[in-house]
């Protein structure tokens, strides 16, 4: 069986190493805009720094770097000031923004803080897609933390190597990869990334599984469990997939269900169709709208619109502003 193109162009590149998968994805996704890399300057976007200018000696193309310095170690700002000349000596563009220490959800707030941030570069520079640095071990981490939250089984798929939020289109070419794959790349570079002891400070939710609850579950089972946790969020996204194609046909309004219908394709139906009003209906909700009943109308009132079954057929009456 031959194989990929690059690899008869580049035989000494490897299909499985990490520059062979990063010039796979690029090559099957990049159309040629400019790209931006979130970069934190830890051993992650490190990684997939070094990577993308690897990957430029094949297939020339301009990347820009951008950084949140979160400012919640003395060290933030010294580590700013490499990553500057880090960017400088390569030529690359670095976009930087300070932040004040953020208070509540640190977690999800500094996350919303960043992707905001690479929205409006993006909108001002037209950046084709913003790359991330996540690999394997965030993928498992945020499947765990989602199965835990009690997500739906179509939801418990994480991050994907391609997802689009608020506009942006978001790239995570080093899913397949773990941590440790990437430290160890950059060792062979003789690179030392930055050390965030947030990551290791378990009043945050990420730290305590990355050092407590994932090591403890792969101890009472014997095995690692992040690849099996990796192998579910796949197969979680894939069973999404295939519902939103099982439905895409069925979403129109007035919204019609087939009361033969499995339950969980009904479930999916109804979740996509109150999603496209910008409504996310709670298990229970669900639940009740599909529990079968007597009554030749009912109604739920959202804040944005009322949903309504009358006769097995379901409309939505917006809210008028």
């Amino acid at each position: 069986m031959s194989g990929p193109s690059y690899v008869k162009k580049f035989p000494h590149l490897k299909e499985n190493s990490l520059l062979g998968k990063l010039y796979s994805f690029l090559k099957a996704n990049h159309k040629g805009g400019k790209l931006l890399l979130a970069l934190s300057g830890g051993p992650d976007s490190l990684a997939l720094f070094y990577l993308l200018r690897e990957y430029q000696q094949y297939a020339p193309f301009k990347f820009s770097c951008a950084h949140v310095n979160h400012r919640l170690r003395k060290e933030s700002d010294r580590e700013e000031e490499i990553l500057k000349s880090l960017c400088e000596k390569a030529g690359i563009d670095l976009y930087t923004r300070q932040l004040e220490p953020l208070e509540g959800n640190f977690e999800a707030e500094a996350r919303e803080k960043r992707l905001s941030f690479f929205g409006q570069l993006t909108a001002a520079e037209g950046f084709e897609a913003t790359l991330f640095g996540h690999h394997g071990d965030d993928l498992a981490e945020t499947t765990l933390k989602r199965l835990f939250e009690g997500a739906n089984l179509s939801s418990l798929g994480g991050m994907q190597k391609i997802s689009v939020f608020e506009k942006v289109t978001l790239w995570r070419p080093l899913l397949s990869f773990s941590k440790s794959d990437l430290c160890d790349y950059l060792e062979t570079l003789e690179v030392k990334p930055f050390i965030d002891e947030t990551n290791f400070d378990e009043n945050y939710l990420r730290a305590r599984m990355r050092g407590s609850l994932i090591p403890q579950l792969s101890k009472q089972f014997g095995k690692s469990i992040r690849k099996n946790l990796s192998r579910l969020s796949e197969e979680a996204y894939e069973l999404k997939e295939l519902l939103d194609f099982l439905t895409e046909g069925l979403l129109r309004e007035p919204l019609t269900l087939d009361e033969t219908a499995p339950p969980l394709l009904k479930r999916h139906l109804i979740r996509r169709f109150l999603e496209k009003k910008g409504v996310v209906a709670s298990r229970e909700q669900l639940k009740e709208i599909l529990t079968p009943t007597t009554k030749a109308k009912r109604e739920w009132i959202f804040k944005k619109g009322t949903l309504k079954i009358e006769r097995g057929v379901i409309s939505w009456l917006r809210v008028i502003d």
